[in-house]
């Protein structure tokens, strides 16, 4: 019963996602930019859980693994 559910769900979602697809080519949109596009593009696009929790921990390790600047030296020999 439960595989049922999560079938009938899924194909739901597919049919949603073609209907939107649809929308998209049927309204022939163009764009001065590559970033406009870009910017439409992840505003009705939702990001997985997944990729997003998968994105934050590689932002916060590179983040952590990037050493400090050194002070230059200049500023050491003035202050």
């Amino acid at each position: 019963m439960k595989n049922d559910y999560t079938k009938l769900q899924h194909r739901q979602k597919e049919e949603v996602i073609e209907q939107q697809a649809e929308a998209i080519r049927q309204e022939g949109r163009e764009f001065p930019t590559t970033e406009a596009a870009l910017r439409c593009d992840a505003a009705q696009i939702e990001v997985p859980p997944e990729v997003e929790s998968r994105l934050a921990e590689s932002i916060q390790k590179e983040q952590a693994d990037k050493p400090e600047r050194a002070t230059p030296w200049w500023k050491r020999l003035f202050l």
